[in-house]
């Protein structure tokens, strides 16, 4: 347990110094200490056990290794091979010291609103880790300078966000309202994703090639969680129709 808060632990600091850089934006400055205040609470969960930590903890993992995998698929240069190796295996070490039953004993069955005894709740605590990590991609793409976004597209990615973060409290609390806002959210991220991607496809938006790989690396972070959050509506939504009509 030690090993998971000190690896979250790390980051939150990483990301919280990143403002003590002169040559950075106050965008990026401001970014960095939200992304560090989210590891800091992902440390303090898991420090205090609470239910929703693990899975909190391995969203940021989830989102981490994707961020490494697209800018090795994009770049594929020797710069990756520097840093990627170490920045991968610490998150990839995140989230095997957290799968496993006894971890989730030790955190998701402590919660009052979760059954682990059936496939479904397992898929809907996995929608809640990918849409941590979509939240975090959608906030990336929100404070990304002008060259490869738009102020429509960056308010989109924002208000997105704001929605999957109050879909996936909802579903922590047992509420079968956060499934369906959390689906809504999903179709909305497809179609700011789809915009992101056009915008880079067609060259319509000039900017360098990091520029350009930054917005991508966004859509590659939340696609994941649109694509398991519209799962779990499918599978559920046979179940969450008939506990509406018992409920009226």
């Amino acid at each position: 347990m030690h090993v998971r808060r000190f690896l979250v632990a790390v980051y939150a600091g990483v990301h919280l110094s990143v403002p003590l850089m002169s040559q950075v934006s106050a965008v990026v400055a401001v970014r960095s200490v939200v992304y560090g205040l989210a590891y800091a609470v992902g440390a303090a969960g898991l420090v205090r056990s609470w239910p929703w930590a693990r899975r909190y903890a391995l969203g940021l993992g989830a989102a981490g290794i994707l961020n490494c995998a697209t800018y090795l698929a994009y770049f594929r240069d020797a710069a990756f091979w520097a840093w990627g190796p170490l920045q991968c295996a610490v998150f990839i070490a995140l989230v095997l010291l957290l799968l496993g039953r006894r971890m989730r004993a030790h955190f998701d069955e402590r919660s009052p609103f979760w059954r682990f005894d059936r496939f479904s709740m397992h898929l809907v605590a996995a929608t809640v880790s990918f849409n941590v990590a979509g939240i975090g991609m959608l906030l990336w793409y929100a404070s990304l300078e002008a060259a490869w976004t738009t102020p429509p597209l960056r308010v989109a990615a924002l208000v997105v966000a704001v929605v999957l973060a109050v879909g996936s409290a909802a579903i922590l609390r047992g509420r079968v309202a956060g499934v369906f806002i959390t689906s809504v959210a999903a179709l909305a991220s497809v179609a700011v994703g789809a915009a992101v991607l056009a915008r880079v496809a067609d060259g319509s938006l000039r900017g360098t090639e990091w520029q350009k790989w930054e917005a991508v690396n966004a859509v590659a972070g939340f696609a994941p969680s649109a694509v398991a959050a519209l799962l779990c509506f499918g599978v559920l939504a046979g179940p969450m129709v008939r506990y509406v009509r018992r409920a009226t």
